[in-house]
């Protein structure tokens, strides 16, 4: 399938558009980008630019809605990554060996990105936290078992997660107090042996793409509290929310479509 040479603008839109879920954003940008004139709006992923260069994209012709996200896959075209205007990287960790590749390539042909290719090989995972201990709970980096269950003895209540993880994906809250270790279901605190829990670590440092994992003092006022996000556009506060987890859990499972919105003054 060919595209119009004489368009003038190109638009790529990086993401993984099967796992969207109805509330994101994704969408707003992409409908808002194809009632402008002259700009051609395309959707891709990382693994869709091969080693010569070029994007096998989805070209967005119409307006989408989150029902119909997987017809994006029914129109696809052949473009040179360098063709491209811009770039929007609107795609979440983990930063694989595909992603990893488009980001230097974007860098190296000095293609125009929203959210900086060098930004986000830098600071792609949460470990880039550990430059900001004032600003964050008592945090440990780990990268093995033992470490790990040292981290988790010396905080005593905590959560664990994989570095790359986001959206509250696989956040665990494990305590330790009188030499046992417990782990939480519903509000339930259930006993959990060393062997298994390591065995929970190990699966996690496996599936980690840098290998490693967080261990994050538990707040006790999390669940009534939440914590506080801040957007910023070039350094102007463009407002803010509070992101709740859920009060038997205390953990926000945003990646499950699990938002919820509330008065934060109560």
């Amino acid at each position: 399938m060919s595209f119009d040479e004489s368009v003038g603008k190109r638009l790529g839109i990086v993401t993984k558009f099967f796992q969207l879920d109805e509330q994101d954003t994704f969408f707003i940008f992409v409908n808002e980008a194809i009632s402008r004139a002259n700009l051609e709006v395309f959707v891709f992923d990382a693994d869709d630019l091969s080693k010569d260069g070029c994007v096998m994209a989805k070209r967005i012709d119409g307006p989408i809605t989150y029902e119909i996200r997987e017809d994006l896959g029914e129109r696809k075209v052949r473009v040179e990554i360098h063709d491209f205007d811009l770039v929007f990287l609107k795609k979440d960790p983990p930063i694989d060996a595909s992603y990893e590749y488009l980001l230097k390539t974007l860098l190296q042909k000095k293609i125009p990105t929203v959210n900086h290719a060098a930004g986000v090989l830098g600071m792609g995972t949460k470990s880039y936290l550990e430059n900001f201990p004032e600003l964050t709970p008592k945090t440990f980096y780990s990268k093995t078992i033992k470490k790990t269950l040292e981290s988790i003895k010396s905080i005593g209540n905590s959560m664990i997660k994989k570095s790359d993880s986001s959206g509250g994906k696989g956040v665990k809250h494990i305590s330790y107090n009188s030499g046992n270790f417990y782990h939480y279901r519903y509000g339930k605190e259930i006993s959990l042996s060393e062997e298994e829990l390591s065995l929970i670590i190990k699966k996690y440092l496996e599936d980690s793409l840098d290998k490693t994992i967080l261990i994050v003092e538990y707040l006790l006022s999390a669940p009534k509290r939440g914590d506080k996000r801040v957007v910023l556009l070039n350094g102007e506060i463009l407002g803010s929310y509070i992101r709740l987890p859920d009060a038997k859990t205390g953990v926000c499972a945003c990646a499950d479509n699990g938002a919820k919105f509330c008065d934060p003054t109560k």
